[in-house]
């Protein structure tokens, strides 16, 4: 009995299948940052493998077939990745690039919202995401260029991430802001307009949005807490109402040319960094104990792009009842100022117009239409998402590109909101029509691209 278990063991070891080899890698997107939780699967006509990236990108088929599979590797956002290997019992550890996906679609946009806006689904991800998990901190120091942050005692709760990058976190505790002006010039501005040449504010709450290694900053220094971050959501949620509201009178210059017409879209603006590699920007938003409007803005593209400046960080205090409002600082990085290196005639931009035609028609009904052809060319490699400042009266009804003869659909984000072109066009029509005057007014953007 028992030479006849044996020997149904043995032949059961030469029946199974070999399992002696194993596959590794790690998965990166363009940027070379990791890509957690991809899918990866290993395809034959007779046996399957799946495993998931981990959080550093990392995946790992520890006992399988030698032979040849088919490795196929996906990822919202990314194009599906494959490719045929042999595997065997040494195989190298795999080093996979996914490639960001590309975005196809023809949108018509008529006077009201179109139903195809804001089709890019890591835009959609971006605008509603919520935060999640809490991170405990304490005495943690952030050094930004001339800014320091001290987080004393608090938490952190951080948005899901985007392209397998996390992007904003919102704290909630006592903290510290201080800002020593780079430059002698800078310091005199923030003594004329805030009365002291350097910043030292105390703060009970923080949201910051970046596209630099924040998040493995702070969490690398934090304690994971099994909290809800309810609390973060409500700071959050205050913020964006803020942000994404326009004032229709502007009481101030600060207001002019942040809050009117030019007002800012993080979420887009980080999607843009991270479609074009153009990351390193760090913005936060300070609920000071004594000024709680602040904003501390750094960004190797320009910390205002609304201004032709291409300084890189900026401080700005939002507070129009108080001769303190306006710009604090804007100046070029230290390193920059160090090297001897800062420069007021750089080029900032991303893609340079070349001309532009603008086609109008007046109809026997008084509406008016026009087709404006613009020809541009890219000022850096890997651009994939650039700016069009349009005012809110423009109405778009097809946006196509052209590249050498051959036309590309593209993706078209817009937003039409009532703003302070309208207010003056409104007021210049009563005056008009109260003088008997011809009402029609075409209004231009001052600035094609940014």
């Amino acid at each position: 009995m028992k030479a006849m278990r044996s020997a149904v063991l043995l032949a059961l070891l030469f029946i199974l299948p070999g399992y002696g080899a194993s596959l590794s890698g790690v998965v990166k997107d363009p940027g070379g940052t990791s890509v957690p939780n991809a899918a990866v699967s290993l395809e034959s006509p007779k046996i399957s493998f799946s495993a998931a990236t981990d959080a550093q990108g990392r995946f790992e088929f520890p006992s399988i077939p030698a032979g040849e599979f088919r490795l196929v590797v996906t990822h919202a956002g990314f194009e599906p990745f494959s490719r045929t290997i042999a595997t065997g019992s040494s195989s190298a550890p795999l080093a996979i690039t996914l490639q960001v996906a590309a975005l196809k679609t023809v949108v018509q946009v008529s006077a009201g919202r179109s139903t195809l806006r804001n089709l890019d689904p890591n835009y959609q991800a971006m605008r509603g995401a919520s935060p999640r998990g809490v991170y405990r901190v304490n005495n943690l120091l952030l050094t930004r260029d001339a800014a320091r942050f001290t987080f004393r005692s608090g938490s952190f709760s951080f948005l899901p991430p985007t392209l397998g990058r996390v992007t904003a976190g919102i704290f909630i505790g006592d903290g510290n802001f201080q800002l020593n002006p780079s430059s002698e010039i800078a310091a005199k501005h923030l003594t004329q307009i805030s009365g002291a040449g350097t910043v030292d504010e105390d703060f009970s709450s923080l949201v910051v949005y970046f596209s630099d290694s924040t998040f493995g900053e702070i969490t690398s220094q934090a304690e994971t807490m099994d909290e809800s971050p309810d609390a973060h959501r409500d700071v959050l949620h205050r913020l964006q109402e803020q942000l994404r509201s326009r004032d229709w009178e502007p009481e101030t210059y600060l207001q002019r040319i942040i809050d009117a017409d030019d007002v800012p879209n993080l979420d887009a603006d980080l999607l843009a960094e991270l479609y074009n590699g153009t990351g390193g920007s760090f913005r936060a938003f300070i609920h000071g104990r004594k000024h709680p409007g602040l904003r501390f803005l750094l960004n190797p593209l320009g910390a205002l792009p609304q201004l032709p400046a291409p300084e890189e960080v900026a401080l700005l205090n939002f507070d129009p009842s108080s001769a303190a409002d306006g710009v604090w600082c804007l100046s070029h990085t230290v390193e920059e100022l160090r090297a001897g290196g800062a420069n007021s005639a750089e080029d900032k931009r991303l893609v340079a117009p070349e001309n532009y035609k603008i086609e109008t028609v007046i109809g026997s009904n008084q509406h008016l239409s026009a087709t404006c052809d613009v020809q541009f060319h890219a000022l850096r490699g890997g651009v994939r998402a650039i700016k069009f400042d349009l005012l809110p009266e423009l109405q778009v009804s097809r946006l196509t590109l052209q590249f050498y003869g051959e036309v590309k659909e593209v993706a078209l984000e817009c937003q039409f909101v009532k703003g302070l072109g309208r207010q003056h066009w409104r007021r210049d029509r009563q005056k008009a029509k109260a003088k008997g005057q011809p009402t029609a007014r075409i209004w231009l953007p001052h600035r094609a691209l940014a």
